[in-house]
């Protein structure tokens, strides 16, 4: 375990731009109000900025007046006890602000969690800020321990706008977003960026099972079979997300075969056959390899760490949700087409392809732009029960605003015609998002939700400062 407090925190080396989410962490530490008492918890991937967020609000503190001797900075290592990490809590009583880097490290967290909460936070009235790269470990202290004493601050993969700010000489052009789709959402991508992603999920499920008691983790995430692939188990569920599948796991359908019905035409015969390999499709045979509730389980917990996001349909007469991968590089990882282009083979813009690629980046960047917006898709049989079907691509229903992403100006798209004039969609702006037009909007969107944080880098709240 590193401990580091005091005057040693001035010597952290903390790189002087911030990322938006760091408004929102500086707002908890400086809200004083009982009711709104938790514990903040930093959800991401590896390596989209966790702990240089810990950094840089550290900085902030010491920066407007906050003692030094009243910060801790602790960071968890394979085989740290978190029994450990409670004796050296309670051995710094003037510690005020705690901030706890890859908790999931600490074997018993899951079991003794509550600490947190019941005795740091609302005993000793501290701030608790707690990471870890080990997602699947924060996700079950959310559901269990800390459930409903724990607020969810999220940090995401760097949008396209912050790949323009943070990479040199970047521009909002498709060419440079061609090149965040292939290695973009890091700051500092490894040589093999999929494999590495991935290897931070299923290291979260595998690491967990070793360290942690049965007992302490869902049940029904634990497979009956001692030899599951789990990396090749989460690539098979991305590779059914990123060829939109309609997630009917979220509505526990009676038979896995109704999610194969539900796949798209362009999946290949190789994704089935990899699907056939982690469940049994005969009729003949009940032996599953992975059960039904751990795909319900895994794919939660892959919507909560925002890896996977999901639209619900405005409509019931077609698929209720649609799937999709929300981290950039692994749109790229778990299809083969997709797998062909990681080597930085060229992208042709008139490709369905690309447009997948589009449609996946306009969601999960407009839900990242608009977090508390309530969003949506419509797609439905025109008339009812006809074979004719329509959609538009994303609907935000609180701003009355709706999109559909096209590769070219398409004159006969007739969604915005159709279902515009439904009472759902009364008194809609609709848009379509083409080309050079589309990229440029994905880059404003992230613009203008980075403003927020532009506006507020300073902060001289005097109920920070403390002797």
């Amino acid at each position: 375990m590193n401990i580091i407090t005091g005057e040693e925190l001035g010597y952290l080396k903390v790189p002087e731009r911030p990322r938006r989410q760091f408004h929102g962490l500086m707002k908890y530490l400086r809200e004083q109000s009982p009711v709104s008492q938790s514990v903040c918890t930093l959800y991401g991937l590896r390596r989209t900025g966790k702990t240089t967020l810990i950094l840089q609000a550290i900085q902030e503190l010491i920066g407007q007046g906050v003692h030094p001797e009243t910060v801790g900075y602790f960071s968890g290592q394979k085989g740290d006890a978190f029994d450990d990490l409670i004796i050296e809590t309670e051995a710094r009583k003037k510690l005020k602000y705690i901030f706890i880097d890859e908790i999931g490290f600490y074997a018993n967290f899951l079991k003794n969690g509550n600490y947190l909460y019941d005795t740091l936070v609302r005993l000793y009235d501290k701030k608790v800020v707690i990471a870890g790269t080990n997602l699947l470990a924060l996700y079950l202290a959310g559901k269990g321990t800390l459930y409903d004493r724990s607020g969810i601050l999220r940090v995401p993969y760097l949008s396209f706008y912050e790949h323009c700010a943070f990479v040199p000489d970047a521009e909002p052009t498709r060419k440079d977003f061609t090149q965040y789709l292939q290695n973009g959402g890091l700051f500092q991508p490894p040589a093999d960026i999929a494999d590495y992603v991935q290897s931070s999920i299923t290291n979260s499920i595998t690491e967990l099972f070793e360290t942690e008691p049965e007992s302490d983790i869902f049940p029904w995430l634990k497979p009956e079979s001692e030899d599951v692939d789990w990396k090749g188990y989460v690539n098979t569920v991305l590779l059914l997300s990123s060829n939109y599948v309609s997630n009917r796991s979220f509505q526990v359908p009676p038979s896995i075969r109704e999610d194969i019905e539900a796949i798209d035409a362009d999946v290949t015969r190789k994704a089935l056959r990899d699907f056939r390999q982690y469940f049994s499709l005969s009729p003949r045979d009940r032996g599953f390899r992975m059960k039904r509730t751990e795909t319900v389980a895994l794919l939660d917990f892959l919507t909560h760490c925002g890896v996977i996001t999901v639209l619900p349909n405005l409509f019931d007469d077609t698929e209720p949700y649609r799937c999709y991968v929300q981290t950039p590089f692994l749109r790229f990882h778990f299809t083969d087409k997709l797998q062909s282009l990681t080597g930085g083979a060229s992208i042709h813009e008139n490709t369905p392809l690309f447009g997948n690629l589009l449609e996946a980046a306009v969601v999960s960047e407009y839900r990242s732009a608009h977090p508390g917006a309530k969003t949506c898709f419509a797609r439905t049989h025109h008339p009812r029960g006809s074979d004719e079907v329509f959609e538009i691509d994303l609907l935000d229903m609180d701003a009355k605003r709706g999109y559909e992403i096209k590769l070219t100006e398409s004159r006969g798209y007739k969604g915005f015609e159709k279902l515009g004039a439904r009472p759902e969609l009364k008194g809609f702006q609709f848009e379509i998002l083409s080309g050079a037009a589309c990229v440029e909007q994905i880059y404003q969107w992230g613009r203008e939700a980075y403003q927020e944080l532009e506006n507020t880098q300073h902060f001289s709240d005097p109920e920070l400062r403390m002797e």
